[in-house]
């Protein structure tokens, strides 16, 4: 794969997934084996799915590490792959040329659809983006078409990047289904406010619901809505492990947060997507955005 590989100590492993050959259009997905990259997991013996469309993402998985891939890979060697391990989801785009490491915000273009805004980090090879567990990006990617991926001034290097996704997104349900989120969802549509804010909250998982977890960590993924200048109808969309009910109660300590932005008129109505992680390790009771 062009690009090299990366760096010792990367989380990014070397691995092989079953990847798309159809023509030799540098936007067109293609299918053939050969090295790849899994964000952060081992697939050393996925098994591809017998079930898919020839328009459709490659799928594959390992029942033993709860591993459920799904890919693309394209003439020039760009691969774009969404995976689910352990319930925890990873997007990421594969051999692009190489640039300096760093995060930067990205527009996403499907088509002709409007641009969403997001976050991703070039790792150490230099070659590879990850978005990280952002299913409103990956449900995004379900329409299919045309995608274009731009970003300048905060990346380390003007990015551009347009290849053509499936049209069938049987590949990328699978992924979102593995990990326990809903194929779809009504927020999806609700612009970010992540990039207009100066400061995220940082609430603090309630004691009640830490002791009485059986794992050591409990991470809740919450969306609200801005309203009146101050998150409201935050809801927990995502649970590592399941439990919806602590979830809504790790949520309801956002209810209410002012928002800190550079512009709170264009902020008003936008949606925050927020991951929330607490241990039994005992904290303070009060910390900043709260």
């Amino acid at each position: 794969m062009s690009g090299g590989r990366p760096d010792e100590g990367s989380d990014i492993i070397l691995q092989a997934l079953r990847v798309r050959i159809t023509t030799e259009d540098d936007m067109t997905p293609r299918r053939a084996t050969l090295p790849c990259l899994a964000v952060t997991s081992l697939l050393a013996a996925a098994t591809p799915s017998l079930a898919q469309s020839d328009d459709d993402w490659d799928l594959a998985g390992d029942a033993g590490q709860d591993l459920t891939v799904a890919s693309v890979e394209y003439a020039t060697r760009v691969t774009v792959v969404a995976q689910c391990r352990s319930r925890v989801l990873e997007v990421a785009i594969l051999g692009l040329p190489r640039a300096a490491p760093g995060q930067a915000w990205y527009d996403v273009r499907l088509s002709d659809g409007p641009a969403r805004r997001a976050s991703w980090t070039r790792h150490d090879d230099g070659t590879t983006l990850t978005a990280g567990s952002d299913p409103r990006l990956l449900r995004l990617l379900k329409g299919g078409g045309r995608l274009t991926l731009s970003a300048d001034g905060g990346a380390s290097t003007s990015v551009r990047l347009q290849v053509d996704l499936p049209a069938s997104s049987h590949g990328l349900d699978a992924v979102l289904e593995a990990c326990g989120y809903p194929t779809t969802n009504d927020r999806d549509l609700v612009p970010s406010v992540g990039e207009l804010l100066t400061d995220f909250p940082r609430p603090i998982v309630p004691d009640r619901v830490i002791e009485r977890r059986a794992s050591p960590t409990f991470q809740v993924s919450i969306s609200c809505l801005v309203s009146g200048g101050r998150y409201t109808a935050c809801r927990s969309e995502h649970q590592i492990p399941p439990h919806p009910e602590d979830g809504q109660i790790v949520a309801g300590v956002v209810d209410g947060v002012r928002v800190h932005a550079t512009d709170m008129a264009a902020a008003e109505g936008r949606v925050l997507d927020l991951v929330v992680t607490g241990s039994r390790t005992r904290r303070p009771r009060s910390g900043p955005g709260l």
